[in-house]
């Protein structure tokens, strides 16, 4: 799916995700100098099993899933597979945060005219985009 937001366009290859951008100072996401994205997939406990399965419900034949195995622990996130453009001339940097909010690696961005377009690495959770002086 891909979806415009104003300055913001989500392209995503997941069946499910939720993506948040949230400028980390006073101003608008396009001209902000620092912007966190926050991102959710689905996450299932290790093992999780399913398939594709035909149910009655109240009489009318419904498609679902019947769950085989409810798994165990550690849960796992499904990865993210998700591209984002922001119309914003101050970004020049992206990074990568673990969970605790500290630089992992940083991502590169390509620039596009007076926006920035980056991948999102599969394991993302934060990402956070900076102005070069920062």
């Amino acid at each position: 799916f891909s979806y415009e937001l104003g300055v913001v366009t989500v392209q995503s290859d997941n069946e499910y995700i939720t993506v948040g951008l949230s400028p980390l100072d006073d101003a608008v996401l396009s001209e902000s100098s620092r912007i966190l994205i926050q991102t959710g997939t689905t996450y299932r406990p290790t093992g999780w099993k399913e398939e594709e399965a035909s149910f009655v419900l109240r009489g009318d034949s419904v498609q679902g899933y019947r769950i085989l195995n409810t798994g165990s622990m550690p849960w796992m996130a499904a990865p993210t597979l998700t591209r984002i453009a922001l119309a914003n001339p101050n970004i020049n940097r992206a990074f990568l945060l673990d969970a605790a909010g500290y630089k992992k690696s940083e991502i590169p961005l390509k620039r596009k005219g007076d926006s920035v377009e980056l991948e999102l690495p599969s394991e993302a959770l934060y990402v956070v985009l900076l102005s070069e002086k920062e």
